[in-house]
């Protein structure tokens, strides 16, 4: 009696597998208070590991003096809250404010569904990709450390949202397929 998975049982399965990470939106109040209450952080770049500490002032072009940490995780995370309460975005390589963050593909992310993804693998605009583990998550954002098959999915505002994520491997299949990202293709 031939077993359950005889090689005439198997199939193929071609779906991409993407690692996962989680970011959010910065809060100027999580790293502290200028000049002498700022934490400090290390964040890792595909070009090294860059140290952030102390105070920096008119960073990027944003007037003022604020913690570097809070000024490396703008750059990392994409966008803020200040303590004024003000949002800025990090684009063009300046700190600017706007009245709405905003993902790369002009929309609002979403918590638990927006990803930012590297545009050579999913280069669709708001292009919806379904996950296992996660859902189904639209592709509307990109980061420049997302490279080839990593997704960040965004968590919401202030780093306590990603302070217990997994980063997960997910099998995930795009709702309109290219080269590198196929649709569910089950055989």
């Amino acid at each position: 009696m031939p077993g359950i998975y005889s090689s005439s049982a198997q199939k193929d399965f071609r779906v991409p597998t993407f690692g996962m990470s989680c970011y959010y939106s910065a809060f100027e109040k999580d790293w502290g208070t200028p000049p002498n209450q700022c934490l400090s952080v290390s964040i890792h770049w595909k070009t090294g590991t860059v140290n952030y500490s102390g105070t920096i002032t008119d960073p990027y072009g944003l007037k003022g003096t604020y913690c570097d940490s809070f000024i490396g995780e703008i750059l990392l995370q994409g966008s803020a809250t200040l303590n004024s309460g003000q949002e800025v975005q990090y684009i063009n390589s300046t700190i600017e404010p706007v009245n709405n963050i905003s993902a790369h593909d002009g929309t609002p992310p979403v918590k638990g569904k927006t990803v930012a993804r590297d545009p050579v693998i999913i280069p669709q605009k708001n292009a919806p990709v379904e996950l296992d583990q996660i859902g189904n998550v639209t592709a509307n954002d990109r980061g420049g450390d997302i490279i080839l098959y990593r997704l960040d999915l965004y968590m919401g505002a202030g780093k306590a949202v990603c302070s217990n994520f997994d980063n997960i491997m997910a099998v995930g299949a795009c709702a309109s397929p290219s080269e590198f990202c196929p649709a569910l293709d089950i055989h």
